[in-house]
């Protein structure tokens, strides 16, 4: 067995993982910065395309105001999984998790035939490019929450075992890793939805 008492390079598993949470912080705010200089360079881009003279006076899609209010839904249920987690409680935890996960789902589904009834108004990809710009540019916000549902799915399969293993809860729920997953999680969630909205509220004043 090997002796780690006089070797100064030994760490124990645990002092190795808050290591590595400042690096994933400074990580998960250049990814957050990243997508928000992408999306302000799309929306000046959609600017461009005079979208107040093309889309003025349309409908306004009615499911986006649907999936707008699916999408603060999963913030609030993300924010009481978090306090989930900070009290140990794994069923709660669970249960925000799925929760938010169909949510999500239902988002995209909102998304979708959000765009078929854009669709059904006349405004279409090809000879429009404000038109194909609202769909390129919310389509984008889609795949960045596609993004984020597949570690809400990893999330819930690391918790799928715990409930029938105290054990393996409480070494899961005093992790400091597994805090900062959650919190990161929380937070690109807590950014997507803040996103959306400025977007929402964005092609809303050119179609009015």
């Amino acid at each position: 067995m090997p002796n780690h008492e006089n070797d100064d390079s030994f760490e124990p598993a645990i002092f190795e993982r808050v290591a590595k949470i400042a690096p994933l912080k400074v990580l998960m705010f250049f990814v957050i910065l990243s997508i928000s200089i992408l999306f302000a360079v799309l929306l000046f881009v959609f600017t461009k395309t005079d979208p107040a003279m093309r889309l003025g006076g349309q409908h306004f899609p009615k499911l986006f105001f649907l999936s707008s209010v699916l999408l603060i839904a999963c913030s609030y249920l993300l924010e009481q999984a978090k306090k989930a987690f900070y009290t140990d409680n794994h069923a709660r935890l669970q249960n925000m998790y799925l929760l938010t996960l169909v949510f999500s789902i239902g988002f995209c589904i909102a998304q979708v035939f959000g765009w078929q009834q854009l669709w059904e108004t006349g405004i279409g990809l090809r000879g429009e490019r404000s038109g194909a710009a609202l769909y390129i540019i919310s389509g984008l916000h889609v795949l960045h929450l596609l993004g984020g549902m597949v570690f809400l799915f990893v999330a819930l399969f690391r918790i799928a075992g715990l409930g029938g293993d105290p054990v393996k809860a409480l070494v899961h729920f005093s992790d400091p890793m597994q805090r900062l997953r959650v919190e990161m999680l929380v937070r690109y969630w807590h950014f997507l939805d803040i996103l959306w909205l400025i977007l929402f509220f964005y092609f809303l004043w050119f179609f009015l």
